[in-house]
């Protein structure tokens, strides 16, 4: 199979393979040279037959991720109630519900700060005004840390920007650190930014 495939993809699976088993694998390829096109198919046949075997789950992701996906884009009140629940039904898959989840209020804690100016670059900014705007109780935090993240001079716009707007509703507030959420999620899927590891009890 290495033998076939294009080498960046043979070199990708190539190093996830254990040291050991690697070498064994190459050593096998130096007696494929003579190898006839009858063997290779019935090797290729054998391959996908192995691969059918192997069973693949109904749903893309498991039910932890699921349930989190889910509550990160859900309205606060809910997401609260739900999880209140869960710790009722299932304390353990609670917490991992709670460790999947990533809202405004969880961005202090999992985001670099060194990440924030790539974040206010890919976020409209109109939105992130208003977030900062609007945010309130335990929200607030994440205002505080996106500013400090960011040179004096942006930081202090920002403060005049989010003066200038004024009042910002409960459900234009929750749309837009939706918003900026779900633009850090687009980078975090294509491995432009990592997010810290959640720690269960500073989800609480």
């Amino acid at each position: 199979m290495l033998s076939n495939l294009p080498v960046p993809r043979a070199a990708e699976t190539f190093g996830q393979i254990d040291p050991e088993l690697a070498r064994q694998i190459a050593y096998a390829m130096s007696l494929t040279s003579s190898i006839e096109a009858p063997a290779l198919h019935r090797i290729g046949m054998a391959l996908v037959h192995a691969a059918d075997l192997v069973p693949q789950p109904a749903l893309d992701s498991g039910p932890v991720e699921k349930v989190g996906a889910i509550l990160n884009f859900s309205q606060a009140a809910t997401r609260e109630t739900v999880l209140a629940g869960l710790d009722d039904d299932d304390a353990d898959f609670a917490e991992n519900v709670r460790k999947a989840i990533f809202t405004w209020a969880n961005i202090p804690a999992r985001i670099d700060p060194r990440d924030i100016s790539r974040i206010t670059r890919e976020v409209d900014g109109i939105t992130l005004i208003k977030a900062m705007a609007g945010a309130k109780g335990k929200d607030q935090p994440t205002v505080d840390f996106i500013l400090s993240a960011l040179s004096s001079r942006l930081a202090d716009l920002m403060r005049e920007e989010i003066t200038a707007l004024g009042k910002v509703t409960a459900k234009d507030a929750e749309e837009a650190m939706n918003a900026v959420v779900a633009a850090i999620r687009r980078m975090e899927a294509a491995g432009d930014l990592f997010l810290i590891a959640a720690d269960a009890e500073s989800e609480d």
